[in-house]
């Protein structure tokens, strides 16, 4: 046998020794890496039910138009159709009470689910409130667009 067949022999019984301590050590290394960095796999709804939303008092605001933005924090194995909402609130207060008359979305000016946006606007205006259910599949984008009203009309 010439030295190279005995060569590549060694090489590839090493090879196959070293494969699995190998692959076990890179899996250790990558799953520690991830727990140091506080990155943490979680269930999303639970996630985003965590961020709290809650509708500044309207009385005292002048009537118009106010602007606010929000971009949520989409955690590891999560994903959402937009993270980033610009809204523009229109508060009346015609009725005697300061009332949400409108909401216009800025951003995202396409949004993959088309009943998304109207649904939402539809829910906040009716219960003069942002305690209002998320749409089903768009949890992320729900809480976004919650928190982008609720930023509009902060002190």
């Amino acid at each position: 046998m010439s030295m190279m067949k005995i060569r590549r022999r060694r090489f590839i019984k090493l090879r196959k020794f070293l494969m699995i301590p190998v692959a076990v050590a890179l899996g250790a290394v990558s799953l520690c890496a991830t727990a140091c960095s506080g990155i943490a796999l979680v269930d999303g709804k639970t996630y985003a039910d965590s961020i709290p939303v809650s509708l500044p008092p309207l009385a005292g605001l002048a009537d118009g138009d106010y602007r606010g933005s929000y971009t949520i924090a989409v955690p590891a194995g999560n994903v959402a159709m937009a993270r980033e909402f610009k809204v523009v609130v229109t508060l009346d207060s015609g009725t005697g009470t300061t009332r949400i008359s409108g909401i216009v979305v800025e951003t995202p000016e396409d949004f993959p689910d088309a009943t998304l946006i109207p649904t939402m606007i539809a829910r906040v205006i009716d219960a003069q409130s942002l305690e209002v259910d998320s749409v089903s599949g768009a949890t992320f984008s729900s809480k976004s667009f919650l928190k982008a009203v609720e930023y509009a009309l902060a002190p």
